[in-house]
Protein backbone atom coordinates (compact mmCIF):
# COMPACT_ATOMS: atom_id res chain seq x y z
CA UNK A 1 0.00 0.00 0.00
CA UNK A 2 2.79 2.40 0.91
CA UNK A 3 4.58 1.73 -2.36
CA UNK A 4 1.37 2.42 -4.26
CA UNK A 5 0.85 5.74 -2.48
CA UNK A 6 4.41 6.92 -3.10
CA UNK A 7 3.90 6.57 -6.86
CA UNK A 8 1.51 9.53 -6.63
CA UNK A 9 3.90 11.78 -4.75
CA UNK A 10 5.25 14.84 -6.60
CA UNK A 11 8.77 13.42 -6.40
CA UNK A 12 7.77 10.66 -8.85
CA UNK A 13 5.85 12.85 -11.29
CA UNK A 14 7.00 13.20 -14.86
CA UNK A 15 7.74 16.58 -16.39
CA UNK A 16 4.38 16.55 -18.15
CA UNK A 17 2.54 15.77 -14.92
CA UNK A 18 4.34 18.61 -13.16
CA UNK A 19 3.37 21.00 -15.93
CA UNK A 20 -0.25 19.91 -15.69
CA UNK A 21 -0.22 20.43 -11.93
CA UNK A 22 1.20 23.94 -12.29
CA UNK A 23 -1.31 24.76 -15.03
CA UNK A 24 -4.14 23.47 -12.84
CA UNK A 25 -2.96 25.66 -9.98
CA UNK A 26 -2.88 28.70 -12.26
CA UNK A 27 -6.43 28.05 -13.47
CA UNK A 28 -7.74 27.67 -9.92
CA UNK A 29 -6.04 30.94 -8.94
CA UNK A 30 -7.51 32.57 -12.05
CA UNK A 31 -11.04 31.57 -11.07
CA UNK A 32 -10.55 32.86 -7.53
CA UNK A 33 -9.05 36.13 -8.71
CA UNK A 34 -11.81 36.55 -11.29
CA UNK A 35 -14.63 35.97 -8.84
CA UNK A 36 -13.05 38.45 -6.44
CA UNK A 37 -12.86 41.16 -9.12
CA UNK A 38 -16.36 40.37 -10.37
CA UNK A 39 -17.77 40.90 -6.90
CA UNK A 40 -15.71 43.96 -6.01
CA UNK A 41 -15.86 46.00 -9.19
CA UNK A 42 -19.00 48.20 -9.36
CA UNK A 43 -21.62 46.91 -11.78
CA UNK A 44 -21.73 48.66 -15.20
CA UNK A 45 -18.60 50.66 -14.32
CA UNK A 46 -16.12 48.77 -16.48
CA UNK A 47 -15.52 50.69 -19.69
CA UNK A 48 -18.55 50.60 -22.06
CA UNK A 49 -20.13 47.77 -20.08
CA UNK A 50 -23.70 49.11 -20.54
CA UNK A 51 -23.26 49.27 -24.33
CA UNK A 52 -21.86 45.75 -24.55
CA UNK A 53 -24.65 44.36 -22.39
CA UNK A 54 -27.17 46.19 -24.56
CA UNK A 55 -25.73 44.49 -27.65
CA UNK A 56 -26.03 41.04 -26.06
CA UNK A 57 -29.55 41.78 -24.87
CA UNK A 58 -30.67 42.90 -28.33
CA UNK A 59 -29.35 39.69 -29.92
CA UNK A 60 -30.83 37.48 -27.20
CA UNK A 61 -34.24 39.12 -27.58
CA UNK A 62 -34.16 39.14 -31.40
CA UNK A 63 -32.97 35.68 -32.41
CA UNK A 64 -29.23 36.52 -32.63
CA UNK A 65 -29.94 39.28 -35.16
CA UNK A 66 -27.35 42.05 -35.15
CA UNK A 67 -28.56 45.56 -34.31
CA UNK A 68 -28.65 47.86 -37.34
CA UNK A 69 -28.08 51.63 -37.33
CA UNK A 70 -31.29 53.62 -37.71
CA UNK A 71 -29.71 57.06 -37.85
CA UNK A 72 -30.70 57.76 -34.25
CA UNK A 73 -28.27 59.49 -31.94
CA UNK A 74 -25.93 57.08 -30.22
CA UNK A 75 -24.88 57.79 -26.65
CA UNK A 76 -21.44 56.74 -25.51
CA UNK A 77 -22.30 55.85 -21.91
CA UNK A 78 -25.87 54.52 -21.65
CA UNK A 79 -27.83 53.93 -24.87
CA UNK A 80 -30.94 56.12 -24.97
CA UNK A 81 -32.94 53.17 -26.34
CA UNK A 82 -31.71 50.72 -23.73
CA UNK A 83 -34.15 48.37 -22.06
CA UNK A 84 -36.13 49.71 -19.08
CA UNK A 85 -34.40 47.28 -16.74
CA UNK A 86 -30.93 48.36 -17.87
CA UNK A 87 -31.83 52.03 -17.49
CA UNK A 88 -33.17 51.31 -13.99
CA UNK A 89 -30.00 49.41 -13.10
CA UNK A 90 -27.86 52.30 -14.31
CA UNK A 91 -29.83 54.76 -12.19
CA UNK A 92 -29.54 52.55 -9.11
CA UNK A 93 -25.83 52.04 -9.70
CA UNK A 94 -25.30 55.79 -9.73
CA UNK A 95 -27.53 56.28 -6.70
CA UNK A 96 -25.39 53.94 -4.61
CA UNK A 97 -22.16 55.27 -6.11
CA UNK A 98 -19.11 55.04 -3.87
CA UNK A 99 -19.90 55.48 -0.16
CA UNK A 100 -23.63 56.01 -0.67
CA UNK A 101 -24.43 52.29 -0.67
CA UNK A 102 -26.68 50.85 2.05
CA UNK A 103 -24.55 49.75 4.98
CA UNK A 104 -25.62 46.75 6.98
CA UNK A 105 -28.22 45.71 4.37
CA UNK A 106 -28.23 42.50 2.38
CA UNK A 107 -30.41 43.91 -0.38
CA UNK A 108 -31.24 47.30 -1.88
CA UNK A 109 -34.91 48.08 -2.60
CA UNK A 110 -34.17 48.29 -6.33
CA UNK A 111 -33.13 44.64 -6.44
CA UNK A 112 -36.69 43.46 -5.86
CA UNK A 113 -37.94 45.97 -8.41
CA UNK A 114 -35.46 44.68 -11.01
CA UNK A 115 -36.54 41.08 -10.33
CA UNK A 116 -40.16 42.12 -10.96
CA UNK A 117 -39.21 43.92 -14.19
CA UNK A 118 -37.57 40.73 -15.53
CA UNK A 119 -40.93 38.93 -15.59
CA UNK A 120 -42.15 40.97 -18.55
CA UNK A 121 -40.51 40.71 -21.97
CA UNK A 122 -41.21 44.37 -22.76
CA UNK A 123 -38.82 45.42 -19.99
CA UNK A 124 -36.02 43.57 -21.81
CA UNK A 125 -36.62 45.24 -25.16
CA UNK A 126 -33.90 47.53 -26.51
CA UNK A 127 -33.37 49.34 -29.81
CA UNK A 128 -29.76 48.16 -29.95
CA UNK A 129 -28.53 51.65 -30.83
CA UNK A 130 -25.37 51.52 -28.73
CA UNK A 131 -21.74 52.35 -29.43
CA UNK A 132 -20.95 48.61 -29.53
CA UNK A 133 -23.22 47.87 -32.51
CA UNK A 134 -20.44 48.46 -35.04
CA UNK A 135 -18.15 45.82 -33.59
CA UNK A 136 -18.01 42.30 -35.09
CA UNK A 137 -20.62 39.97 -33.59
CA UNK A 138 -18.79 36.95 -32.20
CA UNK A 139 -18.30 37.92 -28.55
CA UNK A 140 -21.93 38.96 -28.27
CA UNK A 141 -23.32 35.94 -30.10
CA UNK A 142 -21.38 33.50 -27.90
CA UNK A 143 -22.67 35.34 -24.83
CA UNK A 144 -26.33 34.91 -25.84
CA UNK A 145 -26.67 31.34 -24.46
CA UNK A 146 -25.38 32.56 -21.08
CA UNK A 147 -27.92 35.37 -21.14
CA UNK A 148 -30.71 32.98 -22.14
CA UNK A 149 -29.79 30.59 -19.34
CA UNK A 150 -30.91 33.27 -16.86
CA UNK A 151 -33.58 34.65 -19.15
CA UNK A 152 -36.25 35.59 -16.60
CA UNK A 153 -33.93 36.19 -13.67
CA UNK A 154 -33.09 39.70 -12.55
CA UNK A 155 -30.95 41.77 -14.90
CA UNK A 156 -28.34 41.79 -12.12
CA UNK A 157 -28.11 38.00 -12.34
CA UNK A 158 -27.61 38.22 -16.11
CA UNK A 159 -24.96 40.92 -15.74
CA UNK A 160 -22.94 38.87 -13.26
CA UNK A 161 -23.41 35.72 -15.36
CA UNK A 162 -21.97 37.55 -18.36
CA UNK A 163 -19.03 38.71 -16.27
CA UNK A 164 -18.36 35.06 -15.42
CA UNK A 165 -18.63 34.29 -19.15
CA UNK A 166 -15.84 36.82 -19.78
CA UNK A 167 -13.80 35.12 -17.06
CA UNK A 168 -13.86 31.99 -19.23
CA UNK A 169 -11.77 33.85 -21.82
CA UNK A 170 -9.32 34.70 -19.04
CA UNK A 171 -8.81 31.01 -18.33
CA UNK A 172 -7.91 30.55 -22.00
CA UNK A 173 -5.45 33.45 -21.82
CA UNK A 174 -3.69 32.12 -18.73
CA UNK A 175 -3.50 28.54 -20.02
CA UNK A 176 -2.11 29.57 -23.40
CA UNK A 177 0.45 31.93 -21.88
CA UNK A 178 1.77 29.25 -19.54
CA UNK A 179 1.97 26.68 -22.33
CA UNK A 180 3.75 28.86 -24.87
CA UNK A 181 6.23 30.01 -22.25
CA UNK A 182 6.86 26.43 -21.19
CA UNK A 183 7.41 25.40 -24.83
CA UNK A 184 9.90 28.22 -25.30
CA UNK A 185 11.82 28.17 -21.99
CA UNK A 186 13.42 25.44 -19.97
CA UNK A 187 12.29 27.00 -16.70
CA UNK A 188 8.92 25.90 -15.32
CA UNK A 189 9.20 28.61 -12.67
CA UNK A 190 9.43 31.36 -15.30
CA UNK A 191 6.47 29.84 -17.14
CA UNK A 192 4.45 29.94 -13.91
CA UNK A 193 5.44 33.58 -13.39
CA UNK A 194 4.35 34.38 -16.95
CA UNK A 195 0.93 32.77 -16.46
CA UNK A 196 0.48 34.56 -13.15
CA UNK A 197 1.47 37.88 -14.69
CA UNK A 198 -1.20 37.87 -17.41
CA UNK A 199 -3.72 36.81 -14.76
CA UNK A 200 -2.92 39.60 -12.30
CA UNK A 201 -1.83 42.45 -14.56
CA UNK A 202 -4.21 45.23 -13.41
CA UNK A 203 -5.84 46.17 -16.71
CA UNK A 204 -6.11 42.53 -17.77
CA UNK A 205 -7.68 41.71 -14.39
CA UNK A 206 -10.30 44.39 -15.05
CA UNK A 207 -10.97 43.69 -18.72
CA UNK A 208 -11.29 39.94 -18.33
CA UNK A 209 -14.16 40.19 -15.83
CA UNK A 210 -16.20 42.87 -17.59
CA UNK A 211 -19.02 42.52 -20.08
CA UNK A 212 -16.92 43.66 -23.03
CA UNK A 213 -15.53 42.20 -26.24
CA UNK A 214 -11.95 42.90 -25.17
CA UNK A 215 -12.16 39.78 -23.02
CA UNK A 216 -13.13 37.71 -26.05
CA UNK A 217 -10.47 39.02 -28.41
CA UNK A 218 -7.74 38.68 -25.76
CA UNK A 219 -8.61 35.05 -25.05
CA UNK A 220 -9.05 34.08 -28.69
CA UNK A 221 -5.84 35.86 -29.72
CA UNK A 222 -3.96 33.90 -27.06
CA UNK A 223 -5.34 30.66 -28.50
CA UNK A 224 -4.38 31.67 -32.05
CA UNK A 225 -0.87 32.60 -30.95
CA UNK A 226 -0.49 29.29 -29.10
CA UNK A 227 -1.48 27.32 -32.22
CA UNK A 228 0.92 29.40 -34.32
CA UNK A 229 3.80 28.53 -32.00
CA UNK A 230 2.73 24.88 -31.94
CA UNK A 231 2.94 24.79 -35.74
CA UNK A 232 6.23 26.68 -35.72
CA UNK A 233 7.78 24.17 -33.35
CA UNK A 234 7.16 21.38 -35.86
CA UNK A 235 8.27 23.16 -39.03
CA UNK A 236 9.34 22.29 -41.68
CA UNK A 237 7.01 19.33 -41.13
CA UNK A 238 3.44 20.39 -41.97
CA UNK A 239 0.93 20.47 -39.10
CA UNK A 240 -1.79 17.90 -38.64
CA UNK A 241 -5.05 18.61 -40.41
CA UNK A 242 -6.89 19.27 -37.13
CA UNK A 243 -4.31 21.86 -36.12
CA UNK A 244 -4.57 23.67 -39.46
CA UNK A 245 -8.36 23.74 -39.32
CA UNK A 246 -8.25 24.88 -35.69
CA UNK A 247 -5.93 27.75 -36.57
CA UNK A 248 -8.22 28.90 -39.35
CA UNK A 249 -11.34 28.71 -37.17
CA UNK A 250 -9.81 30.46 -34.15
CA UNK A 251 -8.28 33.21 -36.29
CA UNK A 252 -11.65 33.86 -37.92
CA UNK A 253 -13.37 33.90 -34.53
CA UNK A 254 -10.81 36.41 -33.22
CA UNK A 255 -11.24 38.70 -36.22
CA UNK A 256 -15.02 38.40 -35.84
CA UNK A 257 -14.66 39.55 -32.23
CA UNK A 258 -12.60 42.75 -32.55
CA UNK A 259 -10.61 44.28 -35.43
CA UNK A 260 -7.19 44.35 -33.75
CA UNK A 261 -7.05 40.57 -34.20
CA UNK A 262 -6.06 41.33 -37.79
CA UNK A 263 -2.63 41.89 -36.26
CA UNK A 264 -2.33 38.09 -35.97
CA UNK A 265 -2.77 37.47 -39.71
CA UNK A 266 0.83 38.39 -40.66
CA UNK A 267 2.00 35.55 -38.41
CA UNK A 268 -0.25 33.13 -40.29
CA UNK A 269 1.23 34.37 -43.57
CA UNK A 270 4.75 33.81 -42.24
CA UNK A 271 3.89 30.20 -41.34
CA UNK A 272 2.36 29.63 -44.79
CA UNK A 273 5.42 31.11 -46.51
CA UNK A 274 7.73 28.93 -44.41
CA UNK A 275 5.79 25.81 -45.40
CA UNK A 276 5.89 26.77 -49.09
CA UNK A 277 9.61 27.51 -48.92
CA UNK A 278 10.52 24.29 -47.11
CA UNK A 279 8.31 21.91 -49.14
CA UNK A 280 6.98 23.73 -52.22
CA UNK A 281 5.90 20.55 -54.03
CA UNK A 282 4.58 18.49 -51.15
CA UNK A 283 0.86 17.76 -51.20
CA UNK A 284 0.73 18.06 -47.40
CA UNK A 285 1.85 21.69 -47.66
CA UNK A 286 -1.14 22.69 -49.76
CA UNK A 287 -3.50 20.59 -47.64
CA UNK A 288 -2.35 22.43 -44.50
CA UNK A 289 -2.57 25.89 -46.05
CA UNK A 290 -5.81 25.15 -47.88
CA UNK A 291 -7.54 23.71 -44.82
CA UNK A 292 -6.55 26.69 -42.68
CA UNK A 293 -7.62 29.20 -45.32
CA UNK A 294 -10.82 27.32 -46.11
CA UNK A 295 -11.91 27.08 -42.48
CA UNK A 296 -11.09 30.78 -42.00
CA UNK A 297 -13.27 31.77 -44.96
CA UNK A 298 -16.04 29.38 -43.95
CA UNK A 299 -16.31 30.87 -40.48
CA UNK A 300 -16.18 34.44 -41.78
CA UNK A 301 -18.91 33.82 -44.36
CA UNK A 302 -20.98 31.73 -41.97
CA UNK A 303 -20.74 34.41 -39.31
CA UNK A 304 -21.99 37.03 -41.74
CA UNK A 305 -24.92 34.89 -42.86
CA UNK A 306 -25.99 33.65 -39.44
CA UNK A 307 -25.25 36.65 -37.24
CA UNK A 308 -25.06 39.77 -39.39
CA UNK A 309 -27.77 38.43 -41.75
CA UNK A 310 -27.02 40.79 -44.66
CA UNK A 311 -29.71 39.19 -46.82
CA UNK A 312 -32.44 39.38 -44.18
CA UNK A 313 -31.92 42.75 -42.52
CA UNK A 314 -31.75 46.21 -44.02
CA UNK A 315 -28.91 48.29 -42.70
CA UNK A 316 -29.24 51.97 -41.98
CA UNK A 317 -27.91 54.52 -44.41
CA UNK A 318 -25.21 55.95 -42.20
CA UNK A 319 -23.49 55.73 -38.85
CA UNK A 320 -24.40 58.19 -36.14
CA UNK A 321 -21.34 57.53 -34.02
CA UNK A 322 -19.07 60.08 -35.65
CA UNK A 323 -18.91 62.45 -38.57
CA UNK A 324 -15.79 62.15 -40.75
CA UNK A 325 -13.62 65.24 -40.63
CA UNK A 326 -12.38 67.25 -43.56
CA UNK A 327 -8.87 65.94 -43.01
CA UNK A 328 -7.19 63.83 -45.65
CA UNK A 329 -7.74 60.09 -45.37
CA UNK A 330 -5.17 57.61 -44.03
CA UNK A 331 -2.22 56.84 -46.28
CA UNK A 332 0.88 54.69 -45.89
CA UNK A 333 3.21 57.68 -46.00
CA UNK A 334 1.01 59.48 -43.48
CA UNK A 335 1.18 56.49 -41.14
CA UNK A 336 4.97 56.41 -41.40
CA UNK A 337 5.09 60.13 -40.58
CA UNK A 338 2.80 59.48 -37.61
CA UNK A 339 5.11 56.74 -36.32
CA UNK A 340 8.15 58.98 -36.64
CA UNK A 341 6.37 61.79 -34.80
CA UNK A 342 5.33 59.72 -31.76
CA UNK A 343 6.66 61.44 -28.66
CA UNK A 344 7.25 60.43 -25.04
CA UNK A 345 3.94 61.93 -23.96
CA UNK A 346 1.92 59.55 -26.12
CA UNK A 347 4.08 56.56 -25.17
CA UNK A 348 3.60 57.44 -21.49
CA UNK A 349 -0.15 57.66 -22.10
CA UNK A 350 -0.15 54.15 -23.63
CA UNK A 351 1.91 52.83 -20.73
CA UNK A 352 -0.32 54.20 -17.97
CA UNK A 353 -3.60 53.27 -19.67
CA UNK A 354 -2.22 49.81 -20.37
CA UNK A 355 -1.28 49.21 -16.74
CA UNK A 356 -3.65 50.78 -14.31
CA UNK A 357 -5.98 53.55 -15.44
CA UNK A 358 -9.55 52.50 -14.62
CA UNK A 359 -11.16 55.16 -16.77
CA UNK A 360 -14.85 54.78 -15.86
CA UNK A 361 -13.91 55.08 -12.23
CA UNK A 362 -11.51 57.90 -13.12
CA UNK A 363 -8.88 56.39 -10.86
CA UNK A 364 -5.61 54.56 -11.34
CA UNK A 365 -2.56 53.29 -9.57
CA UNK A 366 -0.56 55.85 -7.56
CA UNK A 367 1.78 57.89 -9.72
CA UNK A 368 4.96 56.65 -8.08
CA UNK A 369 3.94 53.07 -8.89
CA UNK A 370 4.24 53.88 -12.59
CA UNK A 371 7.80 55.04 -11.94
CA UNK A 372 8.60 51.64 -10.45
CA UNK A 373 6.88 49.88 -13.35
CA UNK A 374 8.92 51.88 -15.86
CA UNK A 375 12.06 50.92 -13.96
CA UNK A 376 11.08 47.25 -14.15
CA UNK A 377 10.43 47.63 -17.89
CA UNK A 378 13.90 49.17 -18.31
CA UNK A 379 15.46 46.23 -16.47
CA UNK A 380 13.64 43.80 -18.76
CA UNK A 381 14.86 45.76 -21.78
CA UNK A 382 18.39 45.30 -20.46
CA UNK A 383 17.73 41.58 -20.18
CA UNK A 384 16.44 41.48 -23.76
CA UNK A 385 19.61 43.14 -25.00
CA UNK A 386 21.68 40.66 -22.97
CA UNK A 387 19.82 37.72 -24.51
CA UNK A 388 20.31 39.06 -28.04
CA UNK A 389 24.01 39.83 -27.57
CA UNK A 390 24.62 36.44 -25.96
CA UNK A 391 22.93 34.72 -28.89
CA UNK A 392 25.04 36.65 -31.43
CA UNK A 393 28.31 36.00 -29.61
CA UNK A 394 27.66 32.34 -28.87
CA UNK A 395 25.08 31.05 -31.35
CA UNK A 396 26.12 27.43 -30.80
CA UNK A 397 25.60 27.61 -27.03
CA UNK A 398 22.66 25.67 -25.67
CA UNK A 399 20.16 28.39 -24.81
CA UNK A 400 17.42 28.18 -22.22
CA UNK A 401 15.04 29.68 -24.79
CA UNK A 402 14.04 28.71 -28.33
CA UNK A 403 15.28 31.38 -30.79
CA UNK A 404 12.71 30.46 -33.42
CA UNK A 405 9.77 30.87 -31.06
CA UNK A 406 11.17 34.03 -29.49
CA UNK A 407 11.74 35.61 -32.90
CA UNK A 408 8.18 34.83 -33.93
CA UNK A 409 6.90 36.25 -30.65
CA UNK A 410 8.80 39.47 -31.30
CA UNK A 411 7.28 39.65 -34.78
CA UNK A 412 3.77 39.10 -33.37
CA UNK A 413 4.27 41.76 -30.71
CA UNK A 414 5.48 44.29 -33.31
CA UNK A 415 2.62 43.63 -35.74
CA UNK A 416 0.14 43.87 -32.88
CA UNK A 417 1.59 47.21 -31.81
CA UNK A 418 1.49 48.45 -35.40
CA UNK A 419 -2.20 47.72 -35.87
CA UNK A 420 -3.06 49.46 -32.58
CA UNK A 421 -0.98 52.49 -33.59
CA UNK A 422 -2.69 52.48 -36.98
CA UNK A 423 -6.04 52.64 -35.21
CA UNK A 424 -4.82 55.77 -33.41
CA UNK A 425 -3.59 57.26 -36.69
CA UNK A 426 -6.89 56.38 -38.35
CA UNK A 427 -8.89 58.15 -35.65
CA UNK A 428 -6.73 61.24 -36.01
CA UNK A 429 -7.07 61.47 -39.76
CA UNK A 430 -10.79 60.68 -40.08
CA UNK A 431 -12.22 61.97 -36.80
CA UNK A 432 -9.61 64.52 -35.73
CA UNK A 433 -9.52 62.63 -32.43
CA UNK A 434 -6.26 61.99 -30.61
CA UNK A 435 -5.64 59.51 -27.78
CA UNK A 436 -8.58 57.44 -29.02
CA UNK A 437 -6.67 54.20 -28.41
CA UNK A 438 -5.70 53.22 -24.88
CA UNK A 439 -2.89 50.96 -23.82
CA UNK A 440 -5.32 48.18 -22.90
CA UNK A 441 -5.83 47.67 -26.65
CA UNK A 442 -2.41 45.96 -26.65
CA UNK A 443 -3.54 43.23 -24.25
CA UNK A 444 -4.42 40.95 -27.17
CA UNK A 445 -0.68 40.42 -27.73
CA UNK A 446 0.06 40.10 -24.00
CA UNK A 447 1.11 36.41 -24.34
CA UNK A 448 3.82 37.38 -26.84
CA UNK A 449 4.92 40.36 -24.75
CA UNK A 450 4.93 38.26 -21.58
CA UNK A 451 6.99 35.54 -23.23
CA UNK A 452 9.55 38.12 -24.33
CA UNK A 453 9.60 39.51 -20.80
CA UNK A 454 10.24 36.04 -19.36
CA UNK A 455 13.17 35.54 -21.74
CA UNK A 456 14.57 38.94 -20.80
CA UNK A 457 14.20 38.23 -17.09
CA UNK A 458 15.92 34.87 -17.36
CA UNK A 459 18.78 36.41 -19.35
CA UNK A 460 19.73 38.73 -16.49
CA UNK A 461 21.11 35.93 -14.32
CA UNK A 462 22.63 32.44 -14.68
CA UNK A 463 20.17 29.58 -15.08
CA UNK A 464 20.57 28.37 -11.52
CA UNK A 465 18.93 31.62 -10.37
CA UNK A 466 15.90 31.39 -12.66
CA UNK A 467 13.66 30.11 -9.89
CA UNK A 468 14.73 33.01 -7.67
CA UNK A 469 14.06 35.47 -10.51
CA UNK A 470 10.65 33.94 -11.06
CA UNK A 471 9.88 34.20 -7.33
CA UNK A 472 10.80 37.89 -7.35
CA UNK A 473 8.64 38.44 -10.44
CA UNK A 474 5.72 36.67 -8.77
CA UNK A 475 6.14 38.80 -5.64
CA UNK A 476 6.19 42.01 -7.68
CA UNK A 477 3.18 40.93 -9.72
CA UNK A 478 1.17 40.08 -6.60
CA UNK A 479 2.11 43.41 -5.03
CA UNK A 480 0.95 45.42 -8.06
CA UNK A 481 -2.23 43.34 -8.35
CA UNK A 482 -3.03 43.86 -4.67
CA UNK A 483 -2.41 47.59 -5.09
CA UNK A 484 -4.81 47.73 -8.04
CA UNK A 485 -7.51 45.81 -6.17
CA UNK A 486 -7.15 47.96 -3.06
CA UNK A 487 -7.30 51.08 -5.23
CA UNK A 488 -10.72 50.01 -6.49
CA UNK A 489 -11.92 48.92 -3.04
CA UNK A 490 -10.65 52.08 -1.38
CA UNK A 491 -12.27 54.33 -3.98
CA UNK A 492 -15.64 52.59 -4.05
CA UNK A 493 -16.17 51.42 -0.49
CA UNK A 494 -13.95 53.60 1.69
CA UNK A 495 -14.18 56.97 -0.06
Amino acid sequence: MLARLTTFSPAHWSERQRDRAVLGLLLVLCVLRGLLWIGVYPILKITDEPAHFDNIQFRAENGLRSPRPTGASIDKVLPSGASPELRRTWAATNEYWRDRFLRGKRQAPEERELADLARSAKNRQTTGQSSSMFYPPMYYALAVPVYRLFYEASVLTRLFALRVYSLGWDLLLVACTFLITRWTLRSRALAFAAGLFVMLQPMAAQQMVGVNNDAGVIGLSAAVFALQLWILRGLPAPPRLAISIGLGILTALAVETKPQAYGLLPGCLVLAAWLLWSAPRARSTYVAIGSALGSFILVRVGSALLLDRPLLSQAGTHSAVFTPSDLSGPTLSGFVDFLLAIDDTFLDYLFTTGWGSFCWLDIGLPGHWFFDLRFAASVLLLGAVAAFVSYLLRPATRLFWNPRLVGFSLFTALTGCMIVLFAEYYSRTLMNLSHAVQGRALLFVSPALTLLGAVALGSLVPRRFHTLCAALAVAGTVLVAAGALMTVIGYQYVG
